[in-house]
């Protein structure tokens, strides 16, 4: 599968992380999983049924903030601290300046959020130009923006199937198999970050999560598939035509 990312030909110049503050490092240096994903994957949803999940199982104090994966460690040291991060932050690179080299995950288990591109592209696409107001052009123009646009987001997946032998071990999620059994998909989460937690438990951190979610004002663009509502047939073409040429069918999103 590796070969795919790597046949794109599309390897650029190694850079390194963002310099991150002395609390950013040292969650770094010290933590037990790393969950890494591109901006609207998913993000939220998934941290805060871990960070209940968490809660639930190491009796952790009911005013937590459960979306901050990274203090819960530090609250009791049972709770694996979890490192939740965008990767190099490739939303703002062209493609060409994509982090490819993940050596720093060598000795770290990795957890990938990945969501279909057509409806990470869509969503992004409303987050900033709707929530954040930093972005006033037409979806369509955001698409091919030469930076951040659907390009870049391609070059992310690249990256990370060209390097999914490279972490000590690595769990692939996708954003529609948290929808269709997010039970499921949870516990296996969960087990892959050494908590054995109980079916109940597991229920009731998707239902927390689920009621989080929905609380949310942009929960419409989490939508499994939406893109189809606000992209006409040419753009999806031209989309899957990208997609395509790309490795997003080693994650399973395909034209």
């Amino acid at each position: 599968m590796t070969g795919l990312g790597k046949a794109a030909g599309r390897k650029p110049a190694r850079r390194r992380l963002a310099p991150v503050g002395v609390l950013g490092w040292y969650r770094r240096r010290r933590s037990d999983a790393v969950l890494v994903s591109f901006p609207e994957s998913g993000r939220t949803w998934l941290p805060v049924m871990v960070g209940r999940a968490f809660q639930l199982h190491f009796g952790l104090p009911d005013h937590t903030d459960l979306s901050e994966l990274g203090s819960l460690a530090e609250l009791d040291r049972r709770v694996p601290m979890v490192l939740v991060t965008h990767d190099d932050d490739a939303r703002y690179k062209p493609p060409a300046e994509v982090e490819w080299d993940m050596s720093r995950y060598r000795h770290r288990r990795v957890v990938l959020l990945v969501r279909d591109p057509r409806d990470v592209i869509v969503s992004l696409y409303h987050e900033l130009s709707e929530r954040r107001d930093r972005y006033h052009g037409t979806l369509a123009g955001f698409v091919n923006e030469p930076v951040g646009g659907f390009a870049s987001l391609l070059a992310f997946y690249d990256a990370w199937a060209a390097a999914l032998d490279v972490p000590a071990a690595l769990l692939v999620v996708r954003h529609e198999d948290l929808h269709t059994r997010p039970e499921a998909e949870l516990a296996q989460v969960l087990a892959f970050l050494g908590v054995a937690a109980t079916p109940t438990t597991v229920a009731a951190a998707v239902e927390y999560g689920s009621f989080a979610d929905a609380r949310r004002p942009e929960t419409r663009r989490g939508t499994v598939g939406g893109f189809r509502d606000e992209l006409d047939p040419r753009q999806i073409a031209h989309l899957d035509r990208m997609m395509a040429a790309s490795s997003a069918l080693v994650f399973g999103y395909g034209p």
